[in-house]
């Protein structure tokens, strides 16, 4: 059974469609859209498509290590205790000029968190992520985070068009640098909407903005009434603007009704962080190095516990659950395995 937890809910993955665009597979900290069925407690559900798009590509403009933030694309782009990275071995490593891309999420005033930045040699292709503002549809522009982007020669994924363009409407734009400062789009994909039927399951990672209270916040775009849900991985009280959340809970009139909710990142206190992986072992070569669910695994180390079976259990096609609080360019530092 290969299966991946998309905050709090896991998700059977057996019959899905998976498609990792500019990635060989879906991987730890990248962002995706799961479409599927939920269970009546929203804990576990069956996914039948799971699609995960970069939001960002392209050459880094500046980086502040410091202030924990980077700039590409027109975007500034801050990190935090649970940002993965491949490739590099922090942001510390990472250098203007340099290309990366980017899975991230809105944070406010335009900015995005970063759950995972992964190195490139180069970054012939580009992409951005933004809302589309001043469509001009003589001219076939419109722009982006302030870049200009040109969609004469563009196609438009999933069925979409070019008469579907609106201001306001979530975009991802992939295409390459045009002469004075512009942007050529190649391929231009609408962004992931929320159902907006009533008692529709949703689970959503983001971070808060418009805090009044817990009955009313904003997370990526969507008003939020945590009133009565079940909080953890930390005090209620800590709950404001900027604090990453995991929400599990259903939209009732355009609101989603938070039922869980999980404390992912506080900024300034950072906190334990735990990765995990489910799935048939494959390309087993070693402890050292194997793949879960296509997550490439370390689970050599000495302090690595073993559950329901031992290290000599480990092979091709054996089902596991790994667990870690490290991925170090890309890997998943094992500390405990799971036999399933």
């Amino acid at each position: 059974m290969g299966s991946v937890i998309v905050n709090g809910v896991r998700y059977n993955t057996d019959a899905a469609q998976m498609v990792a665009e500019d990635a060989v597979a879906v991987e730890l900290g990248m962002t995706v859209l799961v479409r599927g069925t939920v269970d009546a407690g929203l804990q576990s559900g069956t996914a039948t498509h799971v699609l995960s798009v970069p939001e960002l590509r392209g050459p880094v403009t500046s980086v502040n290590a410091v202030a924990g933030w980077f700039e590409l694309m027109g975007m500034r782009v801050s990190v935090d205790e649970a940002t993965l990275y491949a490739g590099l071995t922090g942001l510390d490593a990472l250098k203007a000029g340099q290309a990366v891309q980017v899975h991230a999420i809105p944070e406010a005033s335009g900015r995005m968190r970063a759950t995972r930045v992964q190195w490139l040699a180069s970054a012939a292709t580009q992409r951005t992520w933004g809302t589309v503002q001043g469509l001009n549809r003589s001219a076939k522009s419109f722009q982006v985070n302030g870049l200009t982007v040109s969609y004469a020669q563009a196609t438009f994924a999933a069925g979409w068009a070019a008469a579907s363009l609106v201001d306001g409407v979530p975009v991802y734009v992939r295409g390459t640098p045009a002469a004075g400062g512009g942007f050529m789009a190649s391929e231009i994909r609408r962004a992931h909407g929320l159902p907006g039927s009533t008692d529709a399951p949703v689970a959503l990672l983001g971070i808060v903005t418009d805090y009044a209270s817990l009955q009313s916040f904003v997370l990526q775009g969507v008003r939020v009434n945590a009133a009565s849900a079940k909080v953890t991985g930390g005090p209620a009280t800590s709950i404001g603007n900027g604090v990453k959340l995991d929400v599990v809970g259903r939209m009732v009139q355009g609101e989603l009704v938070a039922e869980r909710l999980r404390i992912r990142h506080v900024p300034g206190t950072g906190g334990p962080v735990v990765f995990e992986a489910i799935g048939p072992v494959a390309q087993y070569q070693s402890l050292a190095s194997f793949r879960v669910n296509g997550q490439p695994s370390n689970a050599s180390g000495s302090d690595v516990a073993f559950v329901n079976g031992t290290a000599s259990n480990m092979r091709n096609g054996v089902k596991v659950r790994v667990f870690g609080s490290k991925v170090i360019d890309g890997v998943l530092i094992v500390t405990q395995v799971e036999f399933l």
